[in-house]
């Protein structure tokens, strides 16, 4: 009698899609603390070996989530539809526990000492298979720990969830009855852990807003006693502090027993050149080791706005944490966290040494893309601004005119602006080595975006040609692109009669075979010709 085939006896591989497609392994995490119909509760004291399963959706579903605009209902962006858990396979065998625990995330939002106690309730041979966890113990400024953009002085409810802001919780302070009743739950939740998680196995992200470095010091003194972790993120304050900050990189280190760098290497004796390339590999420059958003820094009204330098704070990169929620970004909270990709300058590189600061401005303003959202006159301003020696190391700028900019140019006397603008940059900049782009492209567009008349459109014509005619005093600029969006064919034209005959080698290799450019319905205007430009410009 041939022998039957088990579920078990499949490949490990196929298992897991089957777990997969039974809703068992899901890509959102689960929340320990949520309420029953959003809860994963593993009870220790209940039947089974391993604790009796009450499994529900995952943290992000919530009846909170949905809006009425327009008449529509609309759902929240982090809105989960994942089905309830299979209760059924728990019970088919031991290798589903460690499947639904091994291979899923967990969040447990702490708000009192009570509320800890739910992980001395998974039985232990359950929470041995853990990898992964976050472990909140205040949430603010939403009490359900969403991470809502607007501050609490702005906004009396959470954007995501509805829910009162004024319920959210108070920083941690240690000499307070909830401080320390917190953090003594904490030291025996951490005392459990560490007699059942094995060494470099559990992902850990760990969030506590406290009121002082003394507070973060009794706070974080419980994650040394836990075996090795295989990633360790740390927030402890809801605000930049640098002493917190650097207390929450150096236990991370501790943790995961990664390096813990020490001073008095002799790195102001090394060679210039090989301290620059030291340094391109910080956040002074090094594309690639943060989010490619933060490349460019953005200037609006003469200010640094938007992503670059001091972004808004309320952005997040979504992938500070294991879990993809709570945010940790170092450039918003005094935390740490390896995996983080926000762009964070270290600034203090400015305050080591007049060698080092030397050395930092160097290699800084040599990669610097500044992109210019600004009334002419206020970019000048800006750039009146920086040091004289740094503007001659700048080597790419960018000049973006929106739609309001171009409708209003000769009101608001763009093109004498412009010309001081350009003079400057002449007489302060180091022009054979710097690039400029102009860009108008959606300026552009949605003023001409119904427009059918081509007369209507030759203001914005007599806009590029006076660009053109100011940067003509640059004729040894290293490159120039404009970006004219409805006049897609303009943009070469203008800037080759700046530059002259040295885009026509940028211009061939462009036109290679295989490459498709972009068609408008107005290439190049009706009024262009080229003999008067060359007269003219």
């Amino acid at each position: 009698m041939p022998s039957t085939l088990s579920f078990l006896d499949l490949p490990l591989e196929a298992r897991l899609k089957v777990y997969s497609y039974a809703g068992l392994i899901r890509h959102c995490p689960i929340d320990l603390a949520a309420p029953r119909r959003s809860a994963l509760i593993l009870d220790n004291n209940m039947t089974g070996p391993y604790g009796n399963f009450i499994p529900h959706n995952c943290w992000l579903f919530d009846e909170g989530h949905d809006r009425f605009e327009g008449g529509n209902l609309h759902r929240h962006p982090l809105n989960c539809f994942c089905p309830d858990l299979p209760t059924a396979l728990l019970l088919v065998s031991e290798e589903a526990i460690s499947i639904l625990v091994g291979r899923n995330k967990f969040i447990l939002r702490a708000h009192t000492g009570p509320d800890l106690t739910l992980l001395q309730t998974i039985n232990l041979r359950a929470l041995a298979f853990m990898t992964s966890l976050l472990l909140r113990l205040n949430c603010w400024p939403c009490p359900r720990g969403h991470n809502d953009g607007d501050p609490p002085e702005r906004s009396t409810r959470c954007r995501t969830c509805d829910t009162p802001k004024a319920l959210s919780d108070p920083v941690l302070n240690e000499a307070s009855q909830v401080g320390q009743d917190l953090i003594q739950r904490w030291r025996i939740i951490c005392k459990r852990l560490s007699s059942v998680i094995a060494p470099g196995q559990l992902r850990l992200t760990f969030i506590c807003d406290v009121i002082s470095l003394k507070t973060a010091e009794q706070v974080v003194e419980p994650l040394l006693t836990l075996p090795r972790l295989q990633q360790c993120t740390i927030r402890l304050g809801r605000e930049r502090n640098n002493e917190i900050r650097a207390l929450a990189e150096r236990v991370s280190f501790q943790a995961t027993e990664t390096f813990i760098p020490r001073s008095g290497f002799p790195f102001e004796r090394l060679p210039r050149e090989l301290r620059w390339r030291i340094l391109s590999f910080t956040h002074l420059t090094a594309p690639g080791t943060y989010h490619s958003d933060w490349d460019i820094f953005r200037i609006k009204g003469g200010k640094f706005s938007g992503r670059g330098f001091y972004s808004n704070p309320t952005t997040c990169c979504w992938k500070c944490t294991d879990t993809f929620a709570d945010c940790c970004c170092p450039k918003s909270y005094a935390s740490y966290s390896a995996s983080c990709v926000c762009r964070m300058l270290p600034l203090a590189l400015f305050s080591v040494s007049k060698q080092m600061y030397e050395d930092a401005f160097q290699v800084f303003y040599l990669n610097v893309f500044f992109e210019f959202h600004s009334d002419p006159e206020d970019t000048l301003y800006f750039l009146k601004g920086l040091p004289t020696h740094a503007l001659r190391l700048l080597r790419r700028l960018r000049f973006l005119f929106g739609e309001t900019d171009l409708s209003e140019w000769n009101r608001r006397n763009y093109t004498q602006k412009w010309q001081n603008l350009v003079f400057f940059i002449k007489e302060n900049f180091d022009v054979p080595n710097l690039s400029i782009e102009i860009d108008t492209n959606i300026g552009a567009s949605e003023l001409c975006l119904f427009i059918d008349d081509f007369e209507e459109t030759r203001f914005l014509y007599d806009i590029y040609y006076e660009i053109g005619r100011a940067l003509r005093i640059l004729p040894n600029l290293n490159d120039l692109w404009f970006d004219n969006g409805w006049f897609v064919d303009l943009g070469p034209l203008l800037a080759r009669e700046v530059i002259g005959e040295r885009y026509k080698e940028r211009e061939d290799l462009a036109q290679q075979p295989g490459q498709r450019r972009l068609k408008r319905q107005w290439e190049v205007p009706i009024w262009w010709y080229e003999r008067d430009v060359e007269s003219n410009l």
